[in-house]
């Protein structure tokens, strides 16, 4: 957990963040030290094991929206020692920081976890998991993301690939919602597309039409993009689900609603009664004038007419699992 305190736009004002480890049982804190380089902290922590290891890594980010940032590995044991100012920086980024959790997926085929991550300037990078140095990036200018990265097969190769979407232009005047599919061979375009305006939740993944290939699921906005998020709010607003089939290149539309909207929550997918086929549940907002106001909101369930087949790796936020870790067999083990 990431505990950040700011009381006001400044960068002198701010508070720095602070990782903190609890015991789940008892709710004592466990171990808690400072941001190393004395920044705030948005980014969920993940934790992970490396083969040949008996540490247990902890990936932790720094910065903000305008705020420039840091990402950190360093391990359990240093961390419990309060010696987070040794924690290595395997990436930085100007003018922004790491807000979006990365995704872990080994993408080189050696057997370790790569990070693969994404800065809220929009700079993704993937790194090797084994002595840390840039596998690629891919960087696209004019735009921000909050937003994790989903992977998934989307290509026709055995490689995961990564897909989210990123906002036109800077909060709160961002003017429309980008959807890119990097290739995780070498971090380049396999897939781009504007649809709707932005958003801030993230992509679940399934092979939803049993090609082999895995659609995203996302969660979009439909209103006058122009407007941006400040003082003017649209009064026609659309939420669609929608999944993208990247082998076709194509949009279908799961669901759509209008008078809501979906700001931040993620889709889950999974299959709930046990039936051998998949449901989704996914919520939504009412929406009336402000664009950011909670007044309300419902839950829906939708039984898709999709068997199981496989099972189903990345169906919500930070995966099935919940630890940010992709189809590589890793887990957290005491």
């Amino acid at each position: 957990m990431v505990v950040t305190r700011w009381p006001s736009l400044s960068e002198v004002d701010r508070f720095p963040g602070v990782l903190m480890l609890f015991n789940s049982k008892t709710g004592d804190v466990i171990a808690a030290d400072t941001m190393p380089d004395r920044k705030e902290s948005y980014m969920t922590p993940l934790c992970f094991s490396q083969p040949g290891s008996k540490e247990l890594f902890i990936l932790f980010g720094t910065g903000g929206e305008t705020i420039d940032g840091k990402l950190y590995l360093t391990t359990l044991s240093q961390f419990r020692a309060k010696k987070l100012t040794s924690a290595e920086v395997i990436a930085t980024e100007k003018g922004h920081g790491f807000i979006a959790p990365p995704t872990l997926a080994d993408i080189n085929k050696d057997g370790y976890i790569d990070i693969i991550a994404i800065t809220h300037g929009s700079k993704a990078i993937a790194i090797d998991g084994k002595d840390h140095h840039i596998l690629w990036t891919r960087t696209f200018p004019g735009t921000e993301c909050s937003n994790s990265l989903a992977p998934g097969y989307f290509t026709d190769d055995d490689i995961p690939d990564f897909f989210t979407f990123i906002s036109k232009g800077a909060w709160p005047n961002s003017t429309g919602s980008v959807e890119v599919m990097l290739d995780g061979k070498n971090g380049n375009i396999a897939y781009m597309d504007s649809l709707g305006c932005t958003g801030f939740s993230s992509p679940v993944v399934y092979d939803l039409n049993d090609d082999g290939r895995d659609e995203a699921i996302i969660s979009i906005n439909n209103f006058d993009c122009s407007l941006g998020y400040g003082l003017k709010s649209p009064r026609l607003m659309e939420n669609k689900l929608i999944a993208i089939d990247f082998a076709k290149k194509s949009v279908d539309t799961i669901d759509q609603a209008q008078g809501f909207k979906n700001i931040f929550s993620t889709p889950w997918i999974g299959d709930l009664d046990n039936d051998g086929y998949l449901d989704l549940i996914y919520c939504q907002y009412f929406h009336y004038t402000d664009l950011v106001a909670f007044l309300g909101m419902r839950i829906k369930r939708i039984d898709l007419p999709v068997r199981l087949k496989k099972p189903v790796l990345w169906g919500a936020y930070l995966g099935s699992r919940g630890d940010g870790i992709f189809d590589t067999g890793h887990h957290v083990t005491e």
